[in-house]
C-alpha cells in the first residue's frame, strides 16, 4: 500500500494544524514557563558549569568529550551559545529548554499527523487524534525531569531530531523525493550526538518502511536504509569507545548480561506503568525495592511477555498500527535497558524517546474502543489531569532541597538524595548538618565512602590533622565518587606532616583511581607536580 498525498499547505489545513499548535503551546509553556525562575541542580553543577563552556571553546566541544565522558557536541554547542547570550543567568538556560521542547513537540504533532494521514485517517479527523496524541505526550509527568533539568538537554535534543527524522521518513515515501531521505540521515546524526539513546532510529526507520509499504520486505528495507545503519555502527562504537573511559562502569560479560535479566525485565514494565500511573515521579526510584517482589515481578513480566507476543503475532500479519508502535517502543527501550552497565538503571529522562511510542500504542486502540466521539471528553480530562501534575510536578525542581526532599520524603533509602542534601548543606554552610546525611547514607550503606570523607574534610578544617587522616585512611577502604580526590587529600596531609614518602606513595595511589572529568584530570596534574616537588626533596 502505497500512502495517499497528503498536503499541509492548503489553507484549511494551515488554519487548523496553526490553532492545534497556539493550544500546545500555550500548554507547555503555562507548565514549564516557571522554570525560568529556576537556577542549576543536581548534577548541572557538573554537566553545565564546566569550564569549556563558560569559555566558548567551540573546537574543544567538536574534538574531546567536553565533560570527560560524553562526546555530544550538538547538546554542548548549545550551552556554549547560551552562556554567550546569557552569561551566568540560568534562567536563560531553561529558557532555552522550554523553547526546544517547544520545537521538539510541534515536530512531534507533525510526525503524528503524517502518520495519521498517510494511516488513511484523514476521515477520521487526524488534526484532532494527532493533537491528543501529542498533548499526552507533551504534557505526561515524565516529561518533566528533561525539561526542567538543564543537564537533559540532551534527551531534549534527541526527541527534535528524531522526530523530524521521522517526519522526513514519511515525507520520502510521500513524495519521492532524495532529499528527504538525506535530509533524514542528517537529522538521525544529529540525534546521536545529542543523545547516543538515540541509535536505534534506523532500526526503527526499517520497520516504518514496512509498515508504508506492505509488500516490502526486511531485505529490500534493510538495503534501502544501509547508509544509516552504517553511519549509525560508527557512531555507536564511537560512543562505546568514550564511555568505556567513564560512564560504563564495567565490561559488559556474559554473567554479567544474566545478572541483569531481572532489570531488562523490569524496565519495559516500569516506564509502561510510570506512563499509565503518572504519580510521584523521582530522580532516585527504588528498584531494589522493586525487585525484591520477586513472585510478583515473575507473574506480571511471565502476562506481560505473553500478551505482547500475542499481540504482536496477530498485528505482524497485517503490519497494523499497533505492531509498529509495539515495535518501535521495543526498539526504543533498547539503549536504555541497562544491557551497558550504566548508572541509573532507570529514569524519567530515558522515557522520552520510548514515550513517543507508548503513547500511540496505548490511545489509538483506545480510540477505536469508544470511537473519537466519547473518546474526546475523556482526552480531555486525561490532559487537563496530566496538564495539573506536570505543572505541581515541576515545582520541586526550583531547588536542590527542593528536589531531592520530595525524592526522600517518597523513597527514604535513596542515597542519592542523601549525598545531594549533604552538598547542599556542606556547600550553604551547615556543615554539622550535611554530617547528619551523609551518615543517615553511611547506615544504609556501610561500605559509602562520602561520610568518612567529609569528616576528614571537617577535621582538617577544625585543625585537627591526625584525625582528619584516620578518616581519610577509613575512605580509602571503602567505595565512592571521592577515591581518588581522598588519597590526594591524604598526600597533602602526609606532606604537612613531612611524611614525604608516604605522601608519594598515596598520591601514586590516587593517581590510579583517578576518572575522566576534567576536575579529575586536573587533579590528576597537581598530583603529579606535587611527586615531582617530593622526589627532590628526598634527594
Amino acid at each position: 500500500m502505497t500512502p495517499q498525498k497528503i498536503n499541509l499547505f492548503k489553507y484549511q489545513d494551515l488554519v487548523l494544524h496553526t490553532v492545534v499548535l497556539v493550544i500546545l503551546m500555550a500548554l507547555v509553556w503555562i507548565v514549564y514557563g516557571k522554570t525560568m525562575d529556576f537556577g542549576v541542580v543536581w548534577d548541572d553543577h557538573i554537566l553545565t558549569t564546566a569550564s569549556i563552556y563558560s569559555e566558548k571553546d567551540f573546537i574543544g566541544i567538536l574534538t574531546r568529550p567536553a565533560n570527560g565522558f560524553e562526546y555530544l557536541p550538538v547538546r554542548d554547542i548549545t550551552l556554549i551559545i547560551d552562556y554567550i547570550n546569557y552569561g551566568g543567568w540560568w534562567g536563560g538556560f531553561h529558557r532555552t529548554n522550554v523553547v526546544i521542547y517547544s520545537i521538539a513537540t510541534t515536530l512531534v504533532y507533525l510526525f503524528f499527523f503524517l502518520f495519521l494521514s498517510a494511516d488513511g485517517m484523514r476521515d477520521k479527523k487526524p488534526f484532532i487524534v494527532a493533537f491528543f496524541l501529542t498533548a499526552i505526550f507533551a504534557l505526561h509527568p515524565i516529561q518533566v525531569e528533561p525539561v526542567s533539568f538543564i543537564g537533559a538537554r540532551n534527551a531534549l535534543l534527541a526527541l527534535l531530531f528524531s522526530a523530524a527524522a521521522c517526519i522526513m521518513i514519511i515525507l520520502e515515501k510521500e513524495e519521492q523525493q532524495g532529499i528527504f531521505y538525506w535530509a533524514g540521515l542528517a537529522c538521525t546524526i544529529l540525534a546521536m550526538f545529542s543523545k547516543a539513546t538515540s541509535v536505534f532510529l534506523p532500526l526503527l526507520f526499517i520497520i516504518m518502511n514496512m509498515y508504508l509499504f506492505k509488500k516490502s520486505t526486511i531485505k529490500n528495507s534493510i538495503q534501502h536504509y544501509l547508509p544509516y545503519l552504517i553511519v549509525t555502527a560508527i557512531v555507536f562504537l564511537l560512543h562505546v569507545v568514550i564511555a568505556s573511559g567513564g560512564a560504563i562502569r564495567e565490561p559488559l560479560t556474559i554473567f554479567g548480561l544474566i545478572g541483569k535479566l531481572p532489570n531488562i525485565i523490569l524496565i519495559p514494565e516500569f516506564y509502561l506503568y510510570k506512563f499509565l500511573l503518572p504519580f510521584n515521579q523521582l530522580v532516585d526510584y527504588p528498584i531494589s525495592e522493586y525487585l525484591r517482589h520477586k513472585t510478583l515481578l515473575f507473574i506480571l513480566s511471565t502476562a506481560l511477555i505473553i500478551m505482547t507476543y500475542r499481540l504482536y503475532v496477530r498485528e505482524e500479519k497485517q503490519r497494523s498500527s499497533i505492531w509498529l508502535f509495539l515495535v518501535a517502543y521495543m526498539l526504543a527501550l533498547l539503549p536504555v535497558m541497562n544491557l551497558l552497565p550504566t548508572y541509573p538503571t532507570v529514569a524519567d529522562r530515558y522515557a522520552q524517546l520510548p514515550l513517543l511510542f507508548i503513547t500511540p500504542l496505548i490511545v489509538l486502540p483506545l480510540i477505536k474502543i469508544f470511537d473519537l466521539k466519547w473518546f474526546t471528553p475523556l482526552a480531555i480530562i486525561a490532559i487537563a489531569g496530566l496538564t495539573n501534575l506536570s505543572y505541581q510536578q515541576v515545582n520541586i525542581w526550583q531547588s536542590d532541597d527542593h528536589l531531592f526532599s520530595h525524592t526522600l520524603k517518597i523513597n527514604p533509602n535513596s542515597i542519592k538524595s542523601l549525598h545531594n542534601l549533604g552538598n547542599h548543606s556542606w556547600k550553604n554552610g551547615d556543615k554539622n548538618k550535611a554530617l547528619q546525611y551523609y551518615k543517615q547514607a553511611s547506615d544504609i550503606n556501610p561500605v559509602d565512602m562520602t561520610y568518612d570523607f567529609y569528616k576528614a574534610r571537617y577535621a582538617e578544617e577544625n585543625g585537627y590533622i591526625n584525625i582528619a587522616i584516620e578518616h581519610l585512611n577509613t575512605a580509602i577502604k571503602k567505595k565512592g565518587t571521592f577515591l581518588s580526590l581522598a588519597y590526594f587529600k591524604l598526600g597533602d596531609l602526609y606532606i604537612k606532616q613531612g611524611e614525604y614518602q608516604l605522601a608519594k606513595e598515596t598520591l601514586e595511589n590516587g593517581i590510579l583511581q583517578v576518572g575522566v572529568s576534567p576536575q579529575d584530570q586536573l587533579n590528576k596534574k597537581k598530583a603529579k607536580i606535587k611527586i615531582t616537588e617530593i622526589d627532590r626533596l628526598l634527594q
